[in-house]
């Protein structure tokens, strides 16, 4: 992963600083201090286009099409555009919205063969997006169809939904972008692009996923462990043992409390090594024995971690 895409957030400002430069500037700056507030990984994006060549000089004038009048387009399929940005050399982050998988397949492929640094962007151009067109589970199928590429999330959802960024984090993507911007007396924000407060409580709700989720290894924490203990059935003798006699299941009965490092019910009925005493016991007292080697247990992790089952 280029260290650029990692946890990257995106606030894509479009054209909404509505050609002021220092309406511009005032959004970067309320976008500067969500990112120090939360201490992002993140980045203002323009978009820009050459007019003069983007838009047939018949069309500029053209009221009809709101994408010309808004400047809005879909590129990720555009090959004489792809080819310039690939020569470049730069870092690339593919959005693929109205994109289907053999065109995302043929956009991969292209930017893999030139050696590029990119991002895939699952993404829904619809604007905004209701929640029945988003398609989350698409983003679990593009980071196994594409292992060695970063996978992130492109939203248009409402703007003050913070569910969508949760589960998308759940799912698994590393980018995260949204538009937004300032609005003003004189400037209004259209309906999915996101004003500060909410670009706001946007990445606080991201930072709350990633803490939910966690890491892919499962931990138990000493506090678990104190909390369950309580809950466990300690092994405890029916009779007198001497040392060095072995412990069978007639000779024990399951039992509340659990005191610390008592063996538990769960352990004595797991291994399949016979326990031996270590000491004389006598009826009813707590049995305090180290665990036998647990062979089973490290053969399955074994073959589960050969398997890729992790």
């Amino acid at each position: 992963m280029h260290p650029l895409f990692r946890d990257l957030f995106i606030f894509e400002m479009a054209n909404n600083h509505q050609g002021d430069v220092n309406h511009g500037l005032a959004i970067i700056r309320e976008m500067g201090k969500i990112k120090r507030k939360y201490n992002l990984n993140a980045g203002v994006k323009f978009q820009y286009r050459q007019l003069d060549t983007f838009i047939h000089p018949d069309y500029r004038n053209n009221t009809e099409a709101k994408h010309i009048s808004r400047f809005l387009s879909c590129s990720a399929d555009d090959w004489p555009l792809l080819q310039k940005i690939a020569k470049a050399g730069k870092p690339v982050i593919a959005s693929t919205g109205g994109l289907l998988m053999p065109q995302i397949d043929s956009l991969v492929s292209f930017l893999r063969h030139r050696t590029v640094d990119f991002a895939v962007l699952h993404c829904v151009g619809i604007y905004p997006s209701p929640d029945e067109v988003l398609h989350l589970n698409f983003l679990e199928k593009l980071i196994r169809r594409y292992p060695d590429v970063t996978i992130g999330y492109s939203g248009h959802e409402a703007p003050d939904n913070t569910d969508v960024v949760k589960i998308a984090i759940a799912k698994g993507a590393k980018i995260l972008e949204r538009h937004v911007g300032l609005p003003t007396d004189s400037i209004k924000l259209n309906a999915y692009s996101m004003n500060p407060e909410q670009v706001d409580k946007w990445a606080a709700a991201a930072q709350q996923a990633h803490v939910i989720c966690g890491n892919a290894e499962k931990s138990v924490t000493q506090a678990e462990m104190d909390s369950l203990l309580s809950l466990k059935r300690g092994v405890f003798l029916r009779r007198d043992l001497k040392k060095g006699e072995e412990i069978t299941a007639a000779d024990v009965f399951f039992a509340m409390p659990c005191q610390e490092g008592q063996l538990t019910s769960g352990e004595f009925g797991r291994y399949r090594a016979k326990w031996k005493a270590t000491r004389d016991y006598k009826a009813r007292e707590a049995v305090f024995e180290t665990n036998p080697p647990d062979l089973y247990t490290q053969i399955r992790g074994i073959i589960h971690q050969a398997r890729g089952l992790f």
